[in-house]
């Protein structure tokens, strides 16, 4: 990718922590009931292209998968990730009306992410689900309130297995699942498959300290490394991919400091920051880099925090009233 899209992106993260500086709370929540109303939107979409529902649905599938309107599946599943965290704790708000719209956005956006067919998608949001559900049982101020929220997510998934149950029932859905549920494909084995470069990328870059340049993996091997950790050093070199890690460290510690900040908007920051960390995991397998939603997830967490840490140390709120007050959106 030009140097002059990764500065837009770049560029787009620092927006979003500069405009989260003042009304946080507010901003934050319009911020991320646009990001779920763009998810539903293209959610519906690629779901009705997968069944061939309307015209030209060939143009939002790839290999069979769908992909809605971005150029890959791999990217779509993951960018549902956090507006289905969201959906979530619209079901954890402890009211019917929120649980019902909560649950019918959830499972919109989990059908959307399985017909994606993207293992690290689903590794992506099975992480941070399992995070995000582990925060707010952190921070709820009762046993009351933990156990309603233990009891709600046993509900939750349970009508989204019976969701997911009945589209695998369709003989399209579950012979595609069937091959893309192994957790080896073909392109995973072998001395030179994705995981065999991960090993040969890193051996080449000790010898490159000053990396083979963006877009040149390619020439010294089949693909593309597929991991966005090496592919930084062999891109830019050792600086370049220490300046990454550091990045991305960086962003987790800041991040971490802010969600245990008692403030109005932490249930949210709480979505953005379980995202997050499974944006970072994938990225094992995956480059993430060049993802608009990566740079909004870090761009947020580090305004969001800066402006947690910001607030002068309050007495916590209980948690259903913060949720009620803050995360639902307006």
């Amino acid at each position: 990718m030009p140097d002059r899209h990764y500065r837009l992106l770049i560029g787009t993260a620092a927006f979003y922590a500069c405009a989260l500086a003042d009304e946080t709370g507010r901003r934050l929540n319009l911020l991320m009931a646009g990001y779920t109303a763009a998810a539903a939107i293209v959610a519906v979409l690629a779901i009705l292209a997968y069944f061939r529902l309307i015209p030209g649905a060939e143009s939002m599938l790839l290999y069979g998968r769908a992909k809605g309107t971005f150029n890959d599946p791999n990217v779509l599943g993951p960018f549902l990730v956090l507006p289905a965290l969201l959906a979530l704790r619209r079901v954890l708000a402890g009211r019917a009306q929120s649980f019902a719209f909560g649950a019918v956005l959830l499972g919109l956006f989990l059908i959307g992410l399985l017909l994606t067919f993207s293992r690290g998608a689903w590794a992506n949001f099975a992480v941070s689900a399992v995070l995000y559900m582990g925060f707010l049982l952190a921070i709820s101020a009762s046993g009351r309130a933990r156990a309603r929220i233990v009891i709600e997510s046993l509900i939750a998934t349970a009508l989204a297995t019976v969701a997911i149950a009945v589209l695998l029932n369709t003989e399209t859905v579950s012979k595609l699942f069937a091959i893309r549920a192994t957790l080896e494909q073909s392109y995973d084995l072998g001395y030179l498959g994705r995981f065999g470069r991960h090993i040969l990328g890193a051996l080449l870059a000790l010898d490159h300290p000053l990396g083979i340049g963006p877009l040149q993996f390619n020439r010294y091997f089949p693909e593309d490394p597929h991991n966005v950790y090496l592919n930084s050093f062999m891109a830019g070199g050792w600086t370049a991919g220490i300046a990454y890690l550091l990045l991305v460290a960086l962003t987790l510690y800041v991040g971490f400091k802010g969600v245990r900040a008692k403030t109005p908007w932490r249930p949210v920051l709480l979505a953005v920051y379980a995202a997050f960390i499974g944006v970072v995991v994938e990225g094992a397998i995956i480059d993430t880099d060049h993802w608009r939603h990566f740079w909004l997830l870090l761009g947020v967490l580090w305004g969001g925090a800066i402006a947690a840490l910001r607030v002068a140390p309050s007495p916590a709120r209980p948690y259903s009233s913060a949720v009620r007050s803050v995360a639902q959106p307006g």
